[in-house]
């Protein structure tokens, strides 16, 4: 049991991950003059969200999880719960068995910094207690949050800190610990993503998203899980991915094939098998504590 063996970390090389799924709608861009977010895949609105390819990644992430008994956390955006629910509807029940966190109502840029309307704090609350009551009513409660594009500031540092347990939208070059205090006003724990250097000394972050893309390969990431090993100021590594983005590739601009969606699919196996064992957000979170 993962609990037994986190109780004898002074043993050497004692590591663990987690792999957290930020559940929002096919692709989300931001869009000049508007807050929320639209699909770059499908047209859609902010409260009609296209959902098509985030119900297969969700179908096939669900299914790898439950395989390989790993618990998850999914940071939902919160108006995908509805069209989902008219869509597949079983996959809302099987979310509730994994960690819940939030991803924004409508994927909202809440800096301002890409749409060009910054948000006041009490917008900010607004909406993110909107969204709390809707993942409430889908699933569950969600504990923890990570923000759109990991756009992030203090306003939006102080409003999480009130209404989370934790917060997941700071890299570990912005964060000087796994429980961070006062940066950009947040006051919670902070479980933090990673870049990091590649063989070649090029940035490679803890986002697989360049493995879905074909630009990577698993060796790339499961490199990163041993480095951690050694790093003792991080126990744990987190790492991350859409579930569209299993499906579409953003550099082509295109739906996969179901050749290339099985490629995903067995590659994303392949690193969870390998890059073991993997914790829940409690384990982290304990960690942070002790």
């Amino acid at each position: 049991m993962l609990r037994d063996w986190l109780k004898s970390r002074h043993v050497e090389n004692r590591h663990f991950c987690l792999i957290t799924v930020d559940a929002d709608r096919d692709y989300p861009i931001h869009r000049k003059g508007q807050i929320e977010a639209v699909s770059a895949v499908s047209e859609d609105s902010p409260d009609n969200p296209a959902v098509s390819l985030t119900v297969k990644g969700l179908e096939i992430l669900l299914d790898l999880f439950e395989e390989l008994d790993i618990q998850g956390t999914f940071f939902i955006e919160a108006s995908i719960l509805a069209p989902i629910k008219a869509e597949q509807p079983d996959l809302l029940r099987r979310l509730k068995r994994h960690d819940i966190g939030n991803h924004g109502y409508a994927h909202e840029d809440f800096t301002g910094e890409l749409t060009g309307i910054p948000l006041t704090r009490d917008q900010i609350e607004e909406i993110l207690k909107k969204a709390i009551s809707t993942v409430i009513k889908y699933v569950k409660k969600p504990l923890g949050f990570r923000a759109p594009y990991l756009k992030f500031n203090r306003y939006l540092g102080e409003k999480i800190s009130e209404l989370f347990d934790y917060d997941s939208s700071i890299t570990s070059k912005q964060a000087i610990s796994l429980n961070p205090g006062r940066i950009n006003g947040l006051s919670i724990a902070e479980l933090p993503l990673i870049t990091t250097k590649d063989v070649s000394g090029k940035p490679i972050s803890t986002y697989l998203w360049q493995l879905l893309e074909g630009n990577r390969t698993v060796k790339d990431y499961l490199r990163i899980v041993e480095e951690k090993k050694r790093d003792s100021k991080f126990p744990f590594t987190i790492f991350a991915l859409h579930p569209w983005h299993i499906a579409y590739h953003i550099g082509k601009k295109e739906i996969l094939t179901n050749h290339q969606l099985k490629e995903n699919v067995n590659n994303l196996r392949e690193f969870l098998v390998n890059a073991g064992p993997f914790g829940t957000v409690e384990d982290a979170l304990n960690i942070i504590k002790s």
